[in-house]
């Protein structure tokens, strides 16, 4: 097969539903400002894709910015006062509308698995699930370009309204 600019189906294998009901309300970096819990419903047909999934610590979910609209090649991200390459941020407006986030596994119950430390919107589609593996995931020494001369933590990530509102003016 060669590679080709057509777009492509993602299967959807799940809806997660959360308390976040608008954008305003999802925290920018979940991993840092922790709590909010989804409880991810899978589709019948993939029940069996979440054997086996006990025991781990955290899980990588996949899902679809669903409700942004458009893309731009520059943004300005939290905490920043310049515009940024899009793929040099972790911006919701994307030419292919995926997001990704860490989740703590908390428990798996046939096909409800129940996460926590989510920025997902209650209703998200998600598109797949997969295991963290420390070994192989984490990679504490890498650098962080333009963010490693940021003065302040990370943890001074804008949330709710405050957020929104900086991602309006990108």
């Amino acid at each position: 097969m060669t590679a080709s600019r057509e777009p492509f189906a993602l299967a959807v294998v799940g809806i997660a539903h959360t308390p976040l009901q608008h954008r305003r309300d999802a925290p920018c970096q979940p991993g840092i400002q922790r709590g909010v819990e989804a409880r991810i419903e899978l589709f019948p047909e993939y029940t069996a894709c979440a054997d086996d999934l006990v025991g781990f610590d955290r899980v990588w979910v996949l899902y679809v910015f669903d409700r942004n609209q458009g893309w731009r090649p520059k943004v300005r991200p939290p905490r920043d006062t310049q515009k940024r390459g899009l793929f040099a941020t972790r911006g919701p407006h994307r030419p292919s509308p995926v997001g990704m986030v860490a989740a703590r596994l908390l428990s798996v119950d046939g096909r409800t698995i129940r996460v926590a430390d989510v920025d997902m919107l209650d209703q998200t589609p998600v598109v797949d699930i997969k295991p963290y593996l420390p070994a192989t995931d984490a990679f504490p020494d890498a650098r962080a370009g333009w963010v490693d001369a940021l003065s302040g933590p990370v943890a001074n990530f804008p949330v709710g309204a405050q957020a929104e509102a900086q991602d309006d003016e990108t």
